[in-house]
């Protein structure tokens, strides 16, 4: 399943046949694309938000043939990418990763509609 959104990178979200990376804490393997676990429950959600006229036991029966199937969806869900490289959890633990992208300190900002500047 490949979920395109409008953006001028060609990034796309995707589900995987490789269900062992998302059990990793470091999962950089793809090339800027983003895999999604649970992608049955966004498009269920998809489907849902926009009124597209599939169900769920549509989208089931879609996945289930080998061939592809290209669904439009008109007024589909803004997409917004956060990149945090630190973070703070609920108990007060602050946690760095490694700025893979070279994003920090940049002002990196990305999603559709493009935020408003003030």
């Amino acid at each position: 399943m490949k979920i395109n959104f409008k953006n001028d990178h060609m990034v796309y979200m995707h589900d995987t046949p490789h269900r062992e990376l998302f059990g990793r804490n470091v999962r950089f393997e793809s090339s800027g694309c983003v895999r999604i676990d649970q992608v049955e429950t966004v498009i269920d959600w998809i489907l849902e938000r926009t009124g597209s006229g599939l169900t769920p036991a549509d989208y089931r029966m879609i996945v289930a043939n080998v061939e592809q199937y290209d669904q439009q969806i008109e007024n589909g869900p803004d997409v917004r990418w956060i990149y945090l490289t630190a973070w703070a959890t609920e108990d007060g633990r602050v946690n760095f990763r490694p700025d893979v992208y070279g994003l920090d300190g940049t002002g990196f900002i990305y999603g559709q509609p493009q935020p408003k500047t003030y």
